[in-house]
């Protein structure tokens, strides 16, 4: 069984864009300490933000996909895989 990674929580190109920024608020602190704190700041709140979004989308569909606990293992199966159930 393999794990769809189509739905990461941070994709590839989006971990380039935080490392690339990150990078830069790093060179500013040489010129700009105080500038560049503030820059972090802004981007770990931003990162924070991007995580919560994505951890509630994912327990909204795993909610979705499994209404009150109940149903049979073939839903919850699909729920927590990400995939939608077999036709057999």
């Amino acid at each position: 069984m393999t794990i769809d990674t189509s739905e990461a929580w941070l994709r590839n190109e989006a971990e380039r864009d935080l490392l690339a920024r990150l990078n830069k608020i790093q060179v500013l602190f040489v010129e700009d300490p105080s500038e560049s704190g503030l820059a972090a700041e802004l981007l770990v709140q931003e990162i924070a933000g991007v995580l919560a979004r994505s951890g509630e989308d994912r327990r909204s569909g795993l909610a979705a996909g499994w209404p009150d606990g109940t149903g049979d293992t073939e839903r919850l199966r699909s729920a927590l895989w990400g995939y939608p159930p077999s036709s057999a």
